[in-house]
């Protein structure tokens, strides 16, 4: 098959959608499939410009020379969306290759709507990869547009799916992400190296938040927490990402000294920079139930790491943590909770067996060709 994918942003990217959709091209090729991807030059963090045409690993990449603004100002974000678009119809209007399949997946937003038109002036068979949707329901509707005359709507949760089936999308299929090739390959050495490279002593308890500070994200529970340990010396808070929440997250640094904020560790040091805190804490706002997937689980549990989510309890985040049982449960407003799941968390023993049963599910579950295999399936 030729496969089109429109995606703003792709590798070397490190943007979330940029690692899964080159996991996936990646394993396409590897079956036979003539694979093309249109990107952005820009990158995720605005910081750096990508070459226009490139074959990467097997993928032809083209990229368009949308604008590169920071993501982390609305209106940087709008401007980066509306570039794009434009750029991305003047391609596909005149693209010189006919695609079997093109998948739109959900950056920018409403991508899927540039795709619908050109491919039905051209004729071509469309689908989506859908990431995230809107948690509003005027612009939910207003997104579900894009579905429609689809050959295939992939999600990457139940819930998910449930909502764009309440839209009238149908059918709707979902395959759950996946985590990082090599995330559980640290050793137990270089976990400890690093811990005191960091300064954090063996019987710190260290409680990391790792990858994107966004709005979907809650940290009042946390910060409120925080609050409380300002006396508990051996609680080490460690945050490493960026995003429109940083700012909450950087005031915490006044009132506890045991608290530090840094940006993104790379993806090489990723399996190690997880592995080595006792605890990750993941997050979801109540609104973004079935809209988002914290993309962070994945790797957290393939890592072998204890979580503590705060979030909806019936989300599916929340289900593979009490499947799993690698971690506790939180629900918005309980800072209590958090409290009392962080003293557990002082038996090290307990830990431990989290860390085993986190991997083990991970392994089943969270397999990146288990998964590209279903999707390379459903595209058929």
């Amino acid at each position: 098959m030729k496969i089109l994918f429109v995606n703003q942003y792709y590798a070397p990217d490190l943007a979330p959608t940029a690692r899964v959709l080159t996991d996936l091209t990646k394993y396409l090729v590897r079956e036979g499939h003539e694979v093309t991807v249109i990107c952005s030059k820009a990158s995720y963090r605005g910081t750096e410009r990508y070459s226009s045409n490139e074959i990467f690993e097997g993928v032809n990449v083209r990229r368009l020379s949308s604008s590169g603004f920071s993501m982390n100002t609305r209106v940087g974000a709008i401007l980066n969306y509306m570039s794009f678009h434009v750029c991305l119809c003047c391609v596909l209007l005149r693209l010189d290759i006919k695609p079997d399949l093109v998948m739109a997946m959900s950056s920018p937003p409403f991508a899927g709507l540039s795709v619908r038109m050109s491919a039905r002036i051209r004729g071509w068979r469309y689908g989506h990869w859908v990431m995230n949707i809107f948690p509003s329901r005027l612009l939910r509707s207003l997104e579900a547009l894009q579905f429609k005359g689809s050959s295939l709507v992939l999600t990457i949760c139940k819930e998910m799916a449930d909502n764009l089936e309440l839209l009238g999308v149908s059918p709707v299929k979902w395959v759950p992400l996946w985590a990082n090739k090599g995330i559980e390959s640290s050793s137990k050495a270089s976990r400890d190296k690093l811990r005191a490279e960091r300064g954090w002593g063996k019987e710190d308890l260290v409680i990391m938040y790792s990858g994107n500070m966004g709005l979907p994200h809650r940290f009042d529970e946390i910060e409120e927490v925080v609050r409380r340990t300002t006396s508990k010396k051996n609680i080490r808070w460690v945050f490493f990402g960026d995003g429109k929440r940083r700012n909450q997250l950087e005031r915490m640094e006044a009132f506890n000294a045991q608290f530090e904020i840094h940006n993104y560790v790379s993806d090489a040091e990723l399996g190690v920079h997880l592995g080595c805190a006792d605890i990750q804490l993941v997050s979801l706002g109540a609104r973004w139930q079935g809209c988002a997937v914290p993309c962070k689980i994945h790797d957290v549990m393939m890592a072998g790491c204890s979580v503590i989510f705060i979030g909806p309890v019936e989300s599916s985040a929340a289900g593979w943590i009490k499947e799993s049982g690698c971690g506790w449960l939180v629900s918005e407003g309980g800072a209590g909770v958090l409290m009392m799941a962080i003293e557990e968390a002082a038996d090290r023993d307990k830990l431990a067996e989290m860390s085993i049963k986190a991997r083990d599910y991970a392994r089943n579950y969270f397999d990146v060709d288990k998964a590209c295999e279903e999707i390379c399936s459903l595209m058929r």
